[in-house]
């Protein structure tokens, strides 16, 4: 995509990417090419716009969304992402079943209390009968 420079600027730093003047006009105008992605950021400056450059041999840049230096680390923190969000599925379903295995234990250990409380009175009064 085609940008025009304010009269008197030589070039733009956006997202630690410089771009200089690549044709200039009859005006005095300067026009450069940046991707489709930082068209927002560049217009958003003042006294920078979308533009059609005065002839040039220079090609723009293909059409459409041209890829971000930061497509692929997007891509793979998405893939990061998914894989951590698997693993704590995993971690939960392991933790719900674990908790699951404890009450059921808590509820044999009860059981066996309360056994344990029937068999010593029993003891105690078979022991006071004799």
């Amino acid at each position: 995509m085609w940008f025009r420079l304010p009269k008197g600027t030589s070039g733009v730093s956006v997202e630690m990417q410089e771009f200089k003047v690549e044709v200039v006009d009859v005006e005095g105008l300067g026009y450069f090419r940046a991707p489709d992605y930082l068209a927002p950021k560049i217009i958003d400056i003042p006294g920078f716009a979308v533009a059609l450059p005065p002839e040039t041999d220079l090609e723009d840049f293909p059409p459409g969304r041209a890829a971000s230096p930061n497509d692929s680390a997007i891509a793979d923190l998405a893939n990061q992402l998914q894989a951590t969000t698997a693993d704590r599925d995993s971690i939960n379903s392991r933790l719900q079943s674990a908790l699951s295995q404890i009450e059921l234990l808590g509820q044999e250990i009860n059981r066996l209390r309360d056994l344990n409380v029937e068999l010593q009175a029993k003891l105690d009064s078979d022991g006071k009968k004799k």
